[in-house]
């Protein structure tokens, strides 16, 4: 058999040829074995893949973050006549000529670490590397007001609530943004005793959920990696409540507790007035006010200082009532004293017209004869808790200047024996003293 009939005689089966072949059909069907045993051979090889948690890798990649010490479950996918060698981060482990199921206990190692799996035809032909890193834990925890990279802490007014919410922050953990948040404050810094708290899944703690406080507080969080199990607790954060902001009664100065006075017409407050305020933030703007009722319904201000003087309110006719307007810094409010200064004014010394018995201010008598009837007066105004002086007078000039005191005429009334008889025309008058007012 020639050589042509030998090729002939292997391809027979894939195709009838005639017994004596030429050179052109020698080179045909020796074509046709040649593709054949080599489509043959690619199916015996196969195309190298690892499977990962269902997804088929063909080519080097990167898969997700799992948390540390995790294993890595893997399937070596290749042709039933590859060999193949698997390393877990340079280190071969093995070689595996069929389909191979594979657990590297660990692979993620600690926190942090990075690492590789790679796997390889022995013959070189094909390769693939697959990297991945274990998840950080929780790590470098803050506590701070959102909006702000750097505020800690706060002061607050009494009863008044958080200017903004507070915010976590962390570093690491699982990359599926699953964590909770155990928020937790306290009037004790080692949050022993009463404490209050709240489990939330955002790294936010609102004024709201808080509420008012009267009492320094202070807040923190627990960070929990709810995918890998780790956590962390936040720096403390302060909330230094003020003491509460309230404004004393107006007294005196130096005399406290004396919380009125009264004075004599158009006459200065003897001393001057103050009231305490505390509480607050400890600063404090003054401003005395005064008015003619209880109601302050159009105050003057007399004063911006922690105390006023009797000059600052000034001579006064007519009753007043002081009171103190205080604003406390830091956006505290503004308080009023607790109650007002009342200053009593007496009513002028007024004297009044001097009469007769049927009311009349002047009469007419005979020549050195007396009166018909007495003189009275009656005054009114001063200080009605003293006895006033009284001085009758006499004098022949309707100025009235010059004048003579009748010696023994000292009280409202004058008799007309104390004025005795009269040899020409007489004026008479009187004055009424208030020992205390000196009117």
């Amino acid at each position: 058999m020639d050589s042509c009939v030998i090729i002939c005689k292997i391809v027979e089966p894939f195709e009838k040829v005639k017994p004596n072949c030429d050179f052109v059909a020698y080179n045909k069907y020796f074509f046709t074995t040649f593709i054949f045993f080599f489509v043959f051979s690619l199916h015996l090889q196969g195309q190298l893949s690892l499977t990962i948690d269902g997804q088929v890798y063909s080519s080097n990649g990167t898969l997700a973050s799992k948390c540390a010490n995790t294993s890595l479950g893997f399937i070596i996918n290749l042709g039933p006549s590859d060999t193949v060698t698997y390393s877990f981060d340079g280190v071969i482990q093995g070689t595996v000529y069929s389909t191979f199921n594979g657990n590297w206990i660990n692979a993620y190692g600690a926190a942090g670490s990075s690492h590789n799996l790679k796997i390889e035809k022995t013959n070189g032909t094909a390769s693939i590397t697959l990297s991945f890193s274990a998840v950080s834990n929780l790590s470098n925890p803050q506590l701070r007001r959102q909006g702000s990279s750097s505020i800690t802490s706060e002061n607050i007014c009494y009863n008044g609530q958080l200017a903004q919410s507070l915010l976590a922050s962390f570093s690491g953990g699982n990359t599926n943004n699953n964590f909770s948040y155990l928020w937790k404050w306290s009037t004790n810094p080692a949050f022993s005793g009463s404490v209050d708290s709240a489990i939330t899944s955002v790294n936010t703690l609102s004024p709201s959920a808080v509420g008012n406080l009267d009492t320094t507080t202070y807040f923190r969080a627990t960070i929990k990696d709810q995918v890998c199990g780790n956590q962390v607790i936040t720096p403390l954060y302060t909330a230094t409540v003020y003491p509460d902001f309230t404004v004393g009664p107006v007294t005196q100065l130096l005399t406290p507790g004396v919380t009125s006075d009264s004075i004599c017409y158009n006459d200065l407050l003897p001393f001057s007035l103050t009231a305490a305020a505390s509480g607050g933030d400890g600063t404090y703007n003054y401003q005395w006010q005064m008015d003619d009722n209880t109601s302050f319904s159009s105050p003057t201000v007399v004063g911006t200082g922690a105390d006023v003087t009797s000059g600052n309110i000034g001579a006064l006719t007519t009753t007043q009532y002081v009171r103190l307007r205080v604003t406390s810094g830091d956006s505290c409010g503004t308080e009023f004293s607790s109650n007002h200064f009342t200053i009593t004014v007496y009513p002028q010394l007024l004297g009044g017209a001097a009469t007769n018995d049927t009311g009349g201010s002047s009469e007419v008598v005979c020549y050195n004869d007396l009166m018909a009837s007495n003189l009275t007066f009656n005054p009114s105004g001063g200080n009605p808790g003293t006895s006033d002086t009284y001085q009758w007078y006499r004098s022949t000039s309707s100025s009235l200047n010059p004048s003579q005191p009748i010696a023994t005429a000292t009280d409202t009334t004058l008799t007309p024996s104390q004025l005795g008889t009269l040899t020409s025309n007489t004026y008479v008058f009187a004055v009424v003293t208030d020992p205390v007012c000196n009117d």
